[in-house]
């Protein structure tokens, strides 16, 4: 009896299986698809752009985001699912400290490295990252933007090991110093030490002594600043249904 009973039980699962509603499977392939295109859309920038600028050629970076671009749209395409865009986030470096080098980073998630800080150029980085925000305000879907990205701020990579709060630094035996330093709060005045972001003088991570600048309050009325330029490319976005809603097409320059 027993093996009849397990007989049976394969009978109802296979005919389970067999009689799936088509529209469940093409929600569970979607949210596969979107899951690997939010993936592709961070490969993305980290690979297609960083790591063409080693060559420094910008037509080779050029047409490997061109790529991973067209590749996220027409996947989500196939399912009839708008594409998600993220370059920022917090388990990877900032994208301004990203585009500052020249040199190709290292690691898959936790964390990625440089291997030369020679070439560090912030200013580099920061027009980089200004670039990239234009185009990913202009693409089809929805846009992620990570706290503090409208405002331009880089990594902080000379916090105190004292200070190390990502569970990456013990875990590793002290020897992978994580993600903290894309998680420093965000500075909304100018007035140190916790720039308006708290009422309290110590923060869970520790604000530099230069975080000002980058402040809100710093940039909140200077018409170039990011700040400024992410307020614009965002209203452009919401009056205008071609950016964000409408179709991509690619124009040679």
């Amino acid at each position: 009896r027993a093996g009849r009973d397990e007989r049976h039980e394969e009978q109802q699962d296979q005919q389970e299986r067999t009689e799936r509603d088509p529209a469940v499977e093409d929600l569970e392939r979607g949210q596969r698809d979107q899951l690997r295109v939010e993936a592709d859309a961070a490969v993305l920038d980290v690979q297609a752009v960083v790591a063409q600028l080693v060559a420094r050629r910008g037509e080779v970076a050029a047409a490997h985001l061109r790529e991973a671009i067209d590749s996220s749209l027409a996947a989500n395409a196939m399912v009839g699912a708008p594409t998600t865009w993220v370059t920022d986030n917090h388990d990877t470096p900032r994208s301004v400290g990203r585009y500052a080098q020249e040199t190709q980073l290292l690691g898959s998630y936790v964390p990625a490295t440089s291997t030369d800080t020679d070439d560090f150029d912030e200013q580099r980085g920061q027009q980089r990252a200004r670039a990239m925000a234009l185009l990913l305000l202009a693409l089809p879907g929805a846009v992620y933007i990570y706290n503090g990205q409208e405002l331009g701020l880089p990594n902080v990579d000379d916090l105190p090991e004292s200070a190390l709060q990502d569970p990456v630094w013990e875990k590793s035996g002290r020897t992978n110093r994580g993600r903290d330093n894309c998680r420093i709060p965000m500075p909304w005045s100018a007035a140190s030490p916790s720039f308006g972001f708290s009422a309290s003088a110590e923060t869970w991570l520790p604000m530099p002594e230069y975080w000002g600048r980058y402040a809100v309050a710093s940039q909140d009325a200077d018409a170039a600043s990011m700040l400024a330029l992410y307020r614009e490319a965002l209203h452009l976005r919401s009056e205008v249904p071609a950016l964000g809603r409408g179709e991509l097409t690619w124009l040679h320059a």
